[in-house]
């Protein structure tokens, strides 16, 4: 794990208080709290301190309920020592909220002969859509906070304002309070980073959908690619993988190549790397990834790490299969014998349904992520070149079938 290698942790603690998305992290020496910001993998480096729980009032209107949740964390966040040690020699601050999903609350459901249900629906008393999910006897519903993380920065900034007298400033702030809700959680924390940490490639060009640093570092890592490999990237898109390798490896790494069948976004991934200075470094071809054979040698890289289409721009399931299915046919070819082909797909039950019937890789692993309101999931595979039981199967039907020459043909009637 990088934050291990980077800072010399001796605590690390996924997930803490159930909360996914977050990482504890303890004993770390001075150095090794300054060695945060060089992590690659993460997109803010925050000082943890508390954890609150949000429970939905059983009486009043949506409104009512939501503001008492509400004032309970701003009175509990202004009131905590940790937090009025670290703004007392502040002159500003400002309050950072990230808000994800709903407040869960489970209750048991006599009936137990019900299938898997998700049903949306809305509540006499609540405003904004909830979700219900059921499996047998166990019920559980989502249920909306009824605020958004606007609310919370305004409200619990007014309260750490007139509980400490210090100066709320959005821009030249001096603290940045995180106070993020995730589902029933709070967390309350502090920056150590003014810009977030996943933000670190100079691009000339954007696409409206580009895929972040850190999940690109995170694929890398997935595909154990090492100074000195050779990359492709045929889904190259602004060449986020290839250059977060270049910046990650530097001169030491080898050949660094993407290639995409637009025009206009090859143009802006070497304009990115232009942008970034190692536009000697990595090289960007226009080509389609289904054919990648008839441009690039045979085993000529030690792997292909890539971001291919998800679906939700390209019309009919059958279009998007038959990306999926020339692209894996084709990577297998310009991939070495037992190098990694990592991908991060959307429809990963199609996917994983060609990867099987191909039978050209390994699976080594499959792991689902959360990015904005998508979950996509992460393949990675191992090339394997050859389809081994299909061969073998011929083998064995090719021996057979001249024992069959000359038989005498089963009769019509028994």
């Amino acid at each position: 794990m990088e934050v291990l290698e980077v800072t010399g942790a001796t605590l690390i603690v996924p997930s803490p208080f159930g909360v996914h998305g977050y990482v504890g992290v303890g004993g770390l020496s001075p150095d090794g709290v300054l060695k945060l910001q060089e992590l690659r993998s993460i997109h803010d480096a925050l000082e943890f301190h508390a954890h609150l729980t949000l429970k939905m009032p059983a009486e009043g209107t949506q409104e009512e309920r939501a503001q008492n949740m509400l004032q309970h964390v701003c009175e509990a966040v202004a009131a905590m020592p940790s937090l009025g040690e670290t703004l007392k020699a502040a002159e500003s601050f400002r309050v950072r909220c990230e808000r994800v999903g709903g407040i869960l609350e489970e209750h048991e459901e006599k009936n137990d002969d019900k299938k898997v249900l998700t049903k949306r629906g809305r509540d006499e008393e609540m405003e904004e859509e909830l979700v219900e999910f059921q499996w047998g006897a166990a019920k559980v519903k989502i249920l909306p906070h009824g605020f958004q993380s606007h609310e919370v920065e305004r409200q619990v900034g007014g309260a750490i304002h007139e509980e400490h007298k210090v100066r709320a400033d959005m821009k030249n702030f001096a603290v940045c309070v995180r106070v993020d809700v995730v589902m029933q959680h709070v967390l309350v924390m502090t920056m150590g980073n003014r810009d977030m940490l996943s933000k670190r490639h100079k691009l000339a060009f954007v696409r409206s959908v580009t895929l972040k640093p850190n999940v690109a570092f995170a694929m890398l890592h997935m595909a154990n690619f090492k100074e000195g490999q050779s990359l492709l990237d045929p889904f190259a898109g602004g060449g986020t993988i290839p250059l977060e390798a270049a910046a990650i490896f530097g001169s030491k790494a080898g050949k660094l190549a993407g290639c995409d069948k637009s025009g206009t976004v090859v143009e802006g991934a070497i304009a990115n790397a232009k942008a970034a200075g190692v536009e000697e470094q990595v090289k960007f071809t226009l080509f389609n990834a289904r054919g990648l054979e008839r441009v690039y040698a045979d085993s000529e890289f030690d792997a292909i790490v890539t971001n291919p289409p998800w679906g939700l721009r390209v019309g009919k399931d059958a279009d998007l299969e038959k990306i999926y299915k020339g692209f894996l046919y084709s990577a297998a070819k310009v991939v070495k014998p037992g190098g990694k082909v990592v991908f991060v797909v959307q429809r990963c039950e199609m996917v994983l349904d060609i990867v099987r019937r191909c039978g050209l890789y390994k699976i080594v692993s499959l792991t689902a992520l959360k990015t904005g309101e998508q979950v996509p999931t992460i393949f990675v595979l191992e090339n394997l070149r050859r389809d081994a039981l299909r061969e073998a199967l011929k083998t064995q039907v090719r021996t057979l079938v001249p024992l069959c020459h000359g038989a005498q043909k089963p009769s019509a009637a028994a």
